[in-house]
């Protein structure tokens, strides 16, 4: 590529932001230096660099530190300043953050991209999610165990084509009409597509993942059903849940007790065969998590699926497992 004499040097960055959120989107991305800024108060000017973005149809503002990045909590307010004064998405955008900055950005709902590794952009996914969606959700709405499961199995595993009810029970250890009562949800909250061909139904998930988890991250629920406190040998080939899994995926410090997950459906059967003894908080050897759904069928590791983890830990009231919950997506193969 043969530059002009006197045209404007690209920007690295902002062609890295333009490459790696078509590369999410899938749709056309345009991104410009901003070119009003003097509209702006001077402390904004001075503290970003601001660039036009263009994200499908929809317009936004990109603003990244010029050299000191200042805290969360100024950068929200400095997201709401040109939100306000611009009348547009005002999207945080740098080459790098720490755990602790991307949990403090998510908890006060800065949207934020670091290209090729963040894209938090919710209202984003929520307005690509207009496209496809049939029903209305009601507010505060959630995910049924069932229907989080075929979700996470759909951006864990990486299936490209339609499933039907059958392929997603086998692979859940669900039924057939389980599985599919979770597809007619997922179609109903407008996460998903589901259509009959013959009796038969199959669902396809129009979003891309990372936007799909973004447009259903409000709806995400624990998977954890009780926690048991028991005495007893713990069969070695249980996964780690908890903190425990928690510990192993993150750089979280690991717990006392090792945790363990089972389906709750098999608890009182595996209690039985194993010889456990549930006691009182605080007597037992070990901790175990029965799920609402079978924790084995989304892992083919020693421990709990990184979603299923985050959707237990990202509202917790402990800042250090907010931070670990939201390390685990960067290990997610979106």
């Amino acid at each position: 590529m043969m530059l002009v004499r006197g045209a404007p040097r690209p920007d690295p960055h902002a062609a890295a932001v333009e490459r790696y959120a078509h590369a999410i989107l899938h749709v056309p991305v345009q991104i410009t230096p901003w070119t009003g800024a003097a509209a702006l108060p001077v402390y904004v000017r001075t503290l970003y660099t601001l660039y036009a973005a263009q994200l499908g149809e929809r317009a936004c503002v990109l603003f990244k530190p010029t050299q000191d990045i200042p805290g969360p909590v100024d950068i929200a307010k400095h997201a709401a300043v040109l939100a306000r004064t611009l009348g547009r998405l005002a999207i945080y955008t740098t080459a790098g953050l720490s755990a602790y900055q991307r949990a403090q950005l998510t908890r006060l709902s800065v949207p934020f991209i670091v290209p090729d590794n963040q894209f938090y952009v919710p209202a984003l996914a929520i307005d690509l999610r207009e496209r496809f969606q049939q029903q209305p959700a009601a507010p505060g709405e959630t995910l049924t165990p069932a229907a989080q499961a075929v979700l996470f199995h759909h951006l864990l595993r990486r299936r490209e084509t339609a499933q039907t009810p059958s392929m997603f029970a086998q692979e859940l250890n669900h039924t057939a009409m389980t599985a599919g009562r979770a597809f007619e949800t997922l179609a109903d909250l407008g996460l998903a597509v589901m259509e009959r061909r013959g009796k038969e139904k199959h669902i396809q998930f129009p979003l891309p993942r990372r936007a799909l988890f973004a447009a259903a991250k409000h709806r995400l629920i624990t998977p954890v059903r009780s926690l048991k406190h028991v005495r007893g040998p713990i069969p070695a080939h249980w996964i780690e849940a908890g903190e425990s899994a928690l510990a192993a995926r993150t750089d979280l410090a690991r717990p006392q007790q090792r945790c363990v997950a089972v389906d709750a459906r098999a608890w009182r059967e595996v209690m039985r065969r194993c010889h456990l003894e549930e006691t009182a908080a605080g007597e037992g050897e070990a901790l175990v998590e029965t799920w609402a759904y079978d924790p084995t069928s989304l892992t083919n590791t020693r421990q709990a699926d990184p979603l299923s983890l985050y959707a237990q830990f990202h509202g917790a009231s402990d800042e250090r497992l907010v931070m670990a919950a939201e390390q685990l997506l960067e290990q997610v193969p979106w």
